[in-house]
């Protein structure tokens, strides 16, 4: 709870509002932001027990969160997808990529 509270506030220092998962409301936030054409950022490189889809990752299936991408998909938002890796101490590379999609494509989250 600390680190949640420190994360929070230093993501408030940016501007960034954090919407938690397990916040009563936060479909609700996600949809808001989403349909007021806001910036929402998703971390959804964990597996969590909750529904899943699956994307070749090394050979191998990784798990993500699948609420986040039909949501984007339903509000025919643009999907990014980013990657940050160290190229030496202190400097870091951001690399963004657009994920295209069909919305009307049944088959678009996976």
């Amino acid at each position: 709870p600390w680190f949640d509270t420190f994360l929070d506030g230093l993501r408030k220092d940016y501007g960034v509002q954090t919407v938690w998962r397990n916040e009563p409301d936060g479909a609700r936030r996600l949809m808001r932001a989403l349909k007021e054409g806001r910036v929402a950022a998703v971390l959804i490189d964990q597996d969590t027990s909750l529904d899943n889809l699956y994307s070749p990752f090394f050979d191998l299936d990784a798990a993500h969160p699948s609420a986040p991408i039909r949501l984007a998909i339903r509000f025919r938002a643009p999907l990014l997808t980013s990657f940050i890796y160290r190229e030496r101490r202190g400097y870091h590379c951001v690399v963004t990529e657009p994920i295209e999609y069909d919305p009307d494509d049944p088959q678009a989250p996976e």
